[in-house]
């Protein structure tokens, strides 16, 4: 079957390339760019309690998506002061996109209160400290509500338009919270994806041109990249899918492995010709040797994505299924381009000698007559390095703070850390009370006993003390209005008249506090906003949770507490959890597969083992060097394993194959050294080099995604081309073969 595959594959030829041709046009002009999910709650499953909660948010106070434009202004509680806050706020509620924006100058009475003395001055100050006005008195903060999406212009650009006033009202204003948090790393990626997608294309075609000293050769990869890409943006259209987050760098995955999988071929095709071979018989030498392990590792490519379609975070699930459709897709390509790309072109041309064969070939074979001579000192090594590392794994830290995410310099960080300092934190978070119609005195008083606990909450951590920097409740409202001038008689009143009346002074303020639904018989809730530091370490922001949530459950069992501040230090968990159980059965399905492949349980477990190493060193290495845990890593393991285990695949094949032949074990790692073992060195320099293109990212996850891939492939290298030989020379001979 495989003689004939190879035949109908150079007698149609020209066919299967216009044939590739006219498929990758088509894909071009009916596709357009593919849509980004910009979404913080679809990163948690829908069952999970903290989307939930976060949801229960959004249906009732509908202001989820909520915009803090802040500035500084010395002379803000003056009549001037106020009047520029006043034009601030009427100019940003008047935006498209802009359903309502809340500031001081807003606040009924707040200007002739904090514009003279008054004796109410201190108790309204104390009131909107952290919510509307800083602790310093001069930064000011305006909160903008955007309407929803299919009302109004998008909230991209109605994020812009809101960025653009504030800066114009103040160059050195800022903007935060989740829209903004949001539209700024999607804004990084999306400008990422093409810059990431160039670099990579343009360090592995430079890799190829330098291997091999001919820039003809680059056109290889290069057209079947081209072809994969465009067919895969075809499929996710076809399918609906968006990118996130998660596949940001789906692009740049799918151009580096492409060319990490065409590397083979090449350099296969290559030494056939050196050798003295038409392309013809190259070509069908190459295709007889590589179609079982190209499909194969394909096939665990294709295995080891599938797996994190088992997770329950949707654009991690989505993302497994793209890189498993572009793994899928790359035989495709191959199948349609080669064998005009390779055997077209004359011998004169294919023949041009490599970059340094010879020192290639003379190292390599040192190194596995040196791995055969000291074995036993070799494996002493690896169980040290291997201590080493799993000691080091063990001291590995998830990163808290969401704005580590981004370059130190980037402008989100900026303002996260102008709120922190001037507003007294940028985390903010909600407790949820439902309670049944009407309001009651006993439940204000309630309220008011929560809040005074909450406020004494203290978490010790590191020499410092962590606590919520403000808590804020109808109660406090209330008691606030009471203290104004002339609203002391009110404090008779009962509750619900009381009510009345602020609902006439301040109707905004209300409904963002208390939602009592106009259906009888439906929950009402009260609401209580907390405010807290975003840049905390982990052990303090679960500390404070876990304190704040104690305290809540004590007062009311049934209340939820959500909010970004909670959505944001949960995220990276919910990512690890569905990873663990990703790697699990990627390590089950691979087994598996590599049982199937090699028809042996020996050969499989030790071909997992030079690429689980690796891995566990990276890990270790970070782990020891105090480097926290953040999406991008969490990410890496599976990603990692199925892309180093076709290294071994090939390595193992070519073994193999020479020990039918007769060779004998060390024989036979000598010449899968020469052989695989150069294949495996172009591709994990394409490998390396196309995941470094990542480094350039200002978005973290990427950086750090790309670091510890390309580390984790230099170190699958050293593994297939040390630990799988000197494991394979110490197996019987009769199970090798």
């Amino acid at each position: 079957m495989i003689p004939r595959f190879i035949e109908f594959c150079l007698h149609w030829r020209w066919t299967l390339f216009l044939t590739g041709v006219a498929t990758a046009v088509l894909a071009f002009l009916l596709t357009g760019p593919v849509e980004f999910d910009q979404s913080l709650v679809s990163m948690f499953p829908r069952n999970d309690p903290v989307r939930e909660s976060f949801g229960l948010l959004r249906r009732t106070f509908g202001d989820d998506e909520v915009v803090l434009a802040v500035y500084r202004d010395p002379h803000l509680l003056t009549d001037q002061g106020i009047g520029r806050l006043e034009e601030l706020t009427r100019q940003l509620s008047s935006l498209s996109g802009v359903s309502d924006a809340i500031s001081l100058a807003s606040v009924p009475l707040a200007r002739p209160l904090l514009t003279a003395s008054s004796p109410a001055r201190a108790n309204l100050l104390n009131l909107l400290e952290g919510l509307l006005i800083g602790s310093d008195h001069q930064t000011a903060a305006v909160v903008v509500k955007l309407a929803s999406s299919e009302e109004e212009a998008d909230s991209q650009t109605t994020v812009a338009n809101i960025r653009r006033v504030v800066l114009d009202h103040d160059p050195d204003g800022t903007i935060a919270g989740e829209p903004a948090l949001v539209m700024e790393g999607y804004r990084l990626l999306k400008r990422d994806g093409k810059v990431l997608t160039s670099t990579a294309i343009c360090l592995l075609l430079l890799v190829v041109a330098v291997c091999f000293q001919s820039v003809r050769w680059m056109l290889v990869p290069a057209t079947v990249v081209a072809w994969t890409i465009l067919i895969h943006r075809a499929f996710l259209q076809a399918c609906d899918f968006e990118i996130s987050m998660v596949s940001s760098m789906l692009t740049a995955m799918i151009t580096v492995l492409t060319v990490a999988t065409v590397m083979h071929a090449i350099v296969r095709f290559r030494g056939y010709v050196e050798m003295g071979d038409t392309v013809d018989v190259a070509f069908r030498r190459t295709v007889d040797l590589l179609y079982a392990p190209i499909l194969w590792a394909i096939g665990t490519d294709i295995v080891a994505f599938s797996s994190l379609t088992v997770t329950e975070v949707g654009p991690v699930r989505d993302y497994g299924w793209m890189m498993a459709l572009a793994a899928g897709l790359i035989p495709v390509g191959m199948v349609l381009f080669l064998p005009v790309l390779l055997v077209a072109w004359q011998s004169g041309d294919t023949c041009r000698t490599a970059w340094t064969p010879g020192k290639l070939r003379r190292a390599l074979r040192r190194s596995a007559l040196f791995v055969y001579r000291h074995r036993p000192l070799l494996t002493g090594l690896a169980g040290l390095i291997l201590v080493f590392a799993v000691m080091g794994s063990l001291r590995l830290e998830v990163e808290s703070d969401f704005t580590k995410n981004f370059r130190r310099h980037s402008e989100i960080v900026h303002s996260y850390q102008q709120i922190e300092e001037h507003l007294g934190g940028a985390g903010m978070w909600d407790v949820l009370i439902p309670f049944t119609p009407p309001l009651s005195d006993s439940l204000i008083e309630k309220l008011r006993h929560l809040a005074a606990d909450l406020r004494e909450v203290e978490i010790d951590e590191d020499e410092s003390t962590v606590r919520l920097s403000k808590v804020f409740t109808i109660a406090d409202v209330l008691d606030a209005f009471s203290s104004l001038p002339g609203g002391g008689w009110s404090s008779w009143l009962p509750v619900g008249a009381k009510l009345g009346l602020l609902r006439t002074q301040s109707p905004r303020l209300v409904e963002s506090l208390l939602h009592i639904p106009a259906t009888p018989g439906e929950d009402a809730y009260a609401r209580i906003m907390l405010r807290a530091r975003e840049q905390q370490s982990l052990p303090a922001k679960k500390g404070l949770r876990h304190e704040v949530e104690r305290i809540v459950e004590s007062h009311f069992p049934q209340a939820r507490i959500t909010g970004l501040y909670v959505l944001l230090s949960s995220l990276i968990d919910t990512i690890l959890r569905d990873q663990w159980r990703a790697l699990g059965i990627a390590g089950i399905g691979m087994t598996v597969m590599l049982v199937c492949a090699f028809r042996s349980p020996w050969l499989a477990l030790i071909g997992l083992v030079p690429n689980a190493v690796p891995l566990l060193f990276v890990t270790g290495v970070m782990g020891w060097l105090g480097v926290k845990v953040n999406l991008g890593i969490a990410m890496i393991a599976t990603v990692s394993i199925g892309l180093s285990v076709d290294s071994t695949i090939h390595y193992i094949h070519a073994f193999r194959r020479a020990v039918r032949q007769g060779e004998s074990l060390v024989s036979a790692a000598v010449g899968a050294h020469e052989t695989a073992g150069r294949a495996l060195t172009y591709s994990t320099l394409c490998l390396v080099m196309g995941f470094s293109a990542l480094i350039t990212s200002e978005f973290m996850p990427t950086v750090y995604f790309g670091a510890t891939v390309g580390l984790t492939m230099l170190g699958g290298l050293v593994g297939n081309l040390i630990l799988l030989p000197l494991m394979l020379t110490t197996l019987p001979r009769r199970m090798v073969g």
